[in-house]
């Protein structure tokens, strides 16, 4: 007799969305924001005038050849203020998050790594931070250092950082405890 003998197994081909599935609105809307981070980042280049720029001669302007927007009771263009003014809107969130990202990631691996009083301490500080309320500290800080987009920016980031911070912690002792750690660890 002989002994039965298995099919070979085989993974299943991927499934294919049909074209008439596929969401073009999401489509269509990344490529209207596509367009707008780039206008934004250009600026300094397709703005007509300068944002700043007063002209009294053409305040309240309606839609013009030359501004295509109109223009403010100063007579300052509205589509040159509105195009460094998204530059504005981009810039600062993204720096928010590269703060809080850079600090919460170092604090919450060095507190993963080391263990010990490190992360007590690291642990600690970012309980002190949730029980303050992130935009109560934005307000202080803001209050003791002065308005400004940096300080706001800096105190934005600080706020956020805790969070990246414990996220960082609880991912790095999840793999701190795989085998391949200890493997490295082996070898030198």
């Amino acid at each position: 007799m002989t002994a039965p003998t298995l099919a070979p197994t085989s993974t299943p081909a991927p499934v294919r969305i049909p074209a008439a599935r596929r969401s073009y609105g999401a489509v269509l809307a990344g490529a209207v924001l596509g367009l707008v981070v780039l206008a934004a980042l250009l600026a300094p280049l397709i703005a007509p005038y300068a944002p700043d720029a007063i002209d009294l001669s053409a305040s309240l302007a309606g839609t013009t050849g030359d501004h295509l927007l109109g223009t403010d009771s100063s007579g300052q263009d509205l589509l040159s203020r509105v195009l460094y003014g998204a530059r504005t809107s981009l810039v600062a969130p993204a720096l928010l998050l590269a703060i809080a990202a850079v600090l919460g990631i170092a604090l919450g691996t060095l507190a993963a790594w080391r263990g010990g009083w490190a992360d007590t301490v690291v642990s600690r500080l970012t309980d002190v931070m949730y029980a303050f309320p992130g935009l109560l500290f934005t307000v202080l800080i803001i209050a003791v250092f002065g308005a400004g987009m940096t300080t706001s920016v800096l105190a934005l980031g600080l706020a956020y950082t805790p969070t990246v911070a414990k996220y960082t912690r609880s991912v790095a002792i999840g793999e701190r405890r795989k085998p391949y750690i200890d493997a490295y660890r082996v070898q030198g």
